[in-house]
């Protein structure tokens, strides 16, 4: 294998000593404002990244005090002496806060501030880095606000949901009211009104079947949105009151009795889906039972799981509503 001949390295430190070296490179870093402030905090050098990031050239900003880079508050509050202080007791100060450039704006800043000494160890000022973190701070912002109007969306959408619930179920019932006795009195009227105002009677009965139409969709949307509800203990005897209770004009009105052979056990699930399946359940079994005396029974049997995996067979519960 051929062997490459390369001069050897020559070290910097041939041309300029270390101190002149070290200053070069701080002087051609841009990510940083890099700087050395004396005891009383006038600056003392000054770097590209200095010059970008607070829109002073080296000539401005020489020996002039690091307070120019604070806001108004901060200056009244003496915040650049108390800082240099802080960074001597402790061995550095470091913070993210505002700043202001040359053209008065504003930017998020990463502050790190610690005290230098001679080999002496005698005070003989301070080091200062500084990071422009405005667009960190924006994008933090902008998270924070997105995540704020997805709070406010997923809580608007819960009060909707909630409305849509409420209101469904308000309205159905007297609405169904209101159905049933324009049908006793469509019944009681026959014979004595005329063409015209049973025409009225059928077009008030098809716009009550259209709003109680309406109403389910909004009750249906309702549903969908609270799948997620919370789950605990569901009493089916209470959750078969609730479902009658939410039902008493339909029941009333078709003559149907409710039979519970004997009393039903807890299940753990979400209540409000609970109560919206077992009404389902019984609006079903009243549309399609055309028998002359309408009764449903909701009722369980115990059945024997079989599993072939032992650990698995147990007994379990099967629901029913019959009519």
């Amino acid at each position: 294998m051929e062997t490459l001949n390369r001069d050897p390295l020559i070290p910097i430190t041939q041309f300029m000593n270390i101190e002149e070296c070290f200053n070069l490179i701080l002087e051609q870093i841009e990510e940083y404002a890099i700087f050395f402030l004396d005891k009383e905090g006038a600056i003392k050098s000054w770097n590209l990244g200095a010059e970008r990031i607070k829109g002073y050239t080296r000539e401005e900003a020489l020996n002039q005090d690091i307070s120019m880079f604070y806001t108004q508050g901060d200056k009244d509050g003496n915040k650049s002496k108390v800082i240099l202080k802080s960074a001597i007791k402790n061995g550095k100060y470091e913070e993210e806060s505002w700043r202001v450039r040359k053209d008065g704006t504003k930017f998020w800043a990463h502050i790190l501030i610690t005290p230098i000494y001679d080999k002496s160890k005698n005070h003989i000022g301070f080091m200062k880095i500084t990071r422009d973190l405005t667009e960190k701070q924006n994008a933090e912002n902008d998270l924070r606000e997105s995540m704020d109007r997805v709070a406010n969306i997923t809580k608007n959408t819960h009060d909707w949901e909630d409305f849509a619930y409420i209101a469904s179920h308000d309205l159905r019932e007297p609405l169904r009211g209101f159905n049933m006795y324009l049908d006793i009195l469509n019944e009681e009227l026959q014979g004595i009104i005329g063409y015209n105002h049973q025409v009225m009677f059928d077009v008030l009965k098809k716009l009550t079947r259209r709003m109680n139409n309406l109403l389910e969709s909004l009750l249906t949307v309702a549903r969908s949105g609270t799948s997620s509800g919370s789950l605990t203990n569901a009493p089916l005897n209470k959750v078969i009151e609730d479902s009658k209770r939410n039902l008493l004009a339909m029941i009333a009105e078709n003559k149907v009795e409710i039979r519970i052979p004997r009393p039903l056990p807890d299940v753990y699930g979400d209540y409000s889906q609970m109560v919206s399946l077992f009404q389902n359940l019984i609006v079903n079994a009243i549309k399609y039972n055309d028998k002359e005396e309408k009764w449903i029974e909701i009722g369980f049997e115990e059945v024997e799981n079989s599993s072939p995996n032992p650990t698995e067979q147990n007994q379990g519960l099967v629901f029913y509503v019959k009519d």
